[in-house]
């Protein structure tokens, strides 16, 4: 979609041409737009009815091809982009680390210098991990999550592994194996800033969160076809609509 059009700057007392504006309204209003398009001309284009909605967490394209109601009232289910799910729980823990600042958690210590960058990136990827092993499986993929979570609250006096899969926790490993003392959990999180963690899993741990990512999918495919597109026009080179299609 484009709000400009070079024949209708160029020409002049409305010389008539083939207009390339099809957009009124503000830019943060154009994805929305377009996507509303493109589920109103499917049946008429494709012969298909789109049934499944898979985006990140901006809801305002989602909402706005709900309303429309392009099949009446059949509804259209919203998915969410594991990979933009997965980046919630960094950003989650850096907002956390960052608000908490150098107030005294349970331990009369604050969080700085106990939640760095290396274990925020750790714990993201430990979350997208269980999303994207248990797909299909909501059950499993709440356990998974949670499984993440313990097994870094876990000490040598307390194991917490109850949730953990002997598939990639090495401490059930040594159990199985007759040795669990030969374990040590020297990369454990600090019992305070753990429990400071908790509310945040509990949110991206919810089963309405996890049951829309069951898919297990991601839009990285539309990001690569996105990346072809603005390798053969840059985005910081402007041109019209024309020239894009």
């Amino acid at each position: 979609v484009s709000k400009y059009c070079q024949g209708c700057t160029l020409s002049k007392n409305g010389k008539p041409h083939d207009c390339k504006k099809n957009y009124e309204g503000s830019s943060g209003g154009m994805e929305a737009a377009a996507a509303v398009s493109i589920f109103l001309r499917s049946q008429a284009d494709r012969g298909v009815r789109y049934t499944k909605f898979l985006g990140d967490g901006d809801s305002k394209a989602y909402t706005a091809v709900s309303d429309s109601k392009p099949y009446g009232e059949r509804p259209i289910k919203k998915l969410e982009c594991v990979g933009h799910v997965q980046k919630r729980m960094g950003t989650g823990l850096r907002k956390l680390r960052q608000q908490l600042g150098k107030t005294p958690l349970s331990d009369g210590k604050s969080i700085r210098g106990r939640l760095g960058d290396p274990i925020i990136s750790e714990l993201q990827g430990y979350y997208g991990k269980a999303i994207r092993d248990n797909s299909g499986n909501l059950e499993k993929m709440v356990n998974a999550v949670w499984a993440t979570y313990f097994h870094k609250a876990s000490t040598d006096t307390k194991p917490l592994h109850n949730f953990c899969s002997a598939e990639w926790c090495k401490y059930l490993k040594a159990e199985a194996a007759g040795t669990p003392d030969t374990y040590s959990h020297k990369h454990s999180i600090d019992k305070a800033v753990i429990l400071a963690m908790k509310p945040i899993y509990y949110d991206l741990a919810h089963a309405q969160l996890l049951n829309k990512c069951l898919h297990g999918k991601t839009q990285n495919v539309n990001e690569s076809f996105n990346n072809v597109i603005w390798t053969r026009v840059p985005k910081n080179v402007f041109v019209g609509r024309k020239t894009l299609e």
